[in-house]
């Protein structure tokens, strides 16, 4: 999946399994700053079915974890440090 980050775009790819409700998901994000673009990506996959997700970064910054927590409370994050 490639999300473009600016509010409102269409992906520029996505291809996700059939029985995506039956596994677990990981998003893996090159950098956490705000969390558009990370927030929109857990957005589609929870629209497409799934239910286990999983977002993984090694920096980021507070700004982008609370916006993941506020809009996807479900999805666990794991990170190193915080920027």
């Amino acid at each position: 999946m490639g999300v473009k980050p600016r509010a409102g775009s269409s992906p520029n790819y996505i291809k996700l399994p059939e029985k995506i409700s039956e596994g677990v998901v990981v998003v893996i994000e090159p950098m956490l700053a705000t969390g558009n673009s990370a927030h929109k990506a857990i957005a589609m996959i929870k629209e497409a079915g799934a239910k286990n997700i999983i977002f993984a970064r090694l920096p980021a910054l507070q700004e982008g974890v609370d916006l993941i927590y506020q809009n996807h409370p479900e999805v666990l994050v794991y990170t190193c440090c915080f920027r």
